[in-house]
């Protein structure tokens, strides 16, 4: 999925802000506008990438059966493309680390 997400321009600049404020139309025909706070924790500024890598694109998740999750495209150190996915991590911490683990190992 994120393989073909990242072919849409409108999707790798969105991916990338901090926030995004979408306005919509209801089911009633009212307009809605919603904010949408990003989670990952690189682009919020709450974790630091390995040197070299910049996100092109992400999506975080949290259930019970999955754990802590994070999808993320990647450009590496080289200008090389990469999908990097960390799943079922028991909690963000854990995610974040092995996230860098992952993500070292882009050239």
């Amino acid at each position: 999925l994120m393989n073909e997400l990242i072919k849409y321009d409108e999707f790798n600049k969105i991916a990338a802000l901090d926030s995004y404020t979408a306005q919509f139309s209801d089911a009633a025909g009212g307009q809605v506008k919603k904010v949408y706070e990003n989670t990952n924790k690189y682009l919020i500024g709450e974790r630091s990438l390995p040197k070299g890598v910049t996100i092109t694109g992400s999506k975080t998740g949290t259930t019970a059966s999955a754990g802590s999750c994070l999808v993320m495209a990647v450009t590496g150190k080289d200008n090389s493309r990469y999908i990097a996915v960390v799943m079922k991590s028991q909690d963000a911490n854990v995610l974040y680390n092995e996230m860098n683990k992952v993500l070292e190992y882009t050239k």
